[in-house]
């Protein structure tokens, strides 16, 4: 959380001056639905998702929207580090584990980073310049949840 406030203290008064701007945060599906052992992950992602909800209200009049992705299963070497984990957790393969997870893909398959990077450029593009106080979910349809 306190990177991301002091970064955004950083940058807001230049993107006032320059007359608008974009925050984008990374956060994660787990703000909408935490998982196995990723108490701390969660908590900390809810409080930076809580305070790009605040920040698009007030930095709205000055032209800069705030949004976050939550990007959901994505294979990096990241995502690798976690499923080895769980395994090692649950005494299981990893490819057990890599296998639930997929199966709570509608897509099947992990996303790539450049898949998440394309959320993040459109946000940042013109054709979001409507869209503030948004989290923007790429999770290959993981969060059941209708909103």
């Amino acid at each position: 959380l306190f990177p991301a406030l002091q970064l955004s203290r950083r940058v807001i008064p230049g993107m006032g001056e320059a007359g608008g701007g974009r925050i984008i945060f990374m956060t994660s599906t787990w703000v909408k639905q935490p998982r196995e052992r990723g108490t701390l992950s969660t908590v900390v992602r809810s409080a930076v998702s809580a305070l790009s909800k605040h920040l698009s209200a007030e930095l709205a009049d000055d032209n800069i929207l705030v949004n976050q992705v939550m990007p959901g299963p994505a294979w990096t070497g990241r995502a690798e580090e976690i499923i080895g984990g769980i395994a090692a957790g649950r005494g299981i393969p990893v490819e057990e584990v890599k296998e639930q997870i997929l199966a709570e893909l509608p897509l099947h398959r992990y996303g790539s980073p450049e898949e998440i990077a394309a959320a993040v450029v459109f946000l940042a593009s013109a054709q979001a310049s409507y869209i503030t106080g948004t989290a923007l979910q790429v999770d290959g349809g993981q969060i059941k949840a209708t909103l």
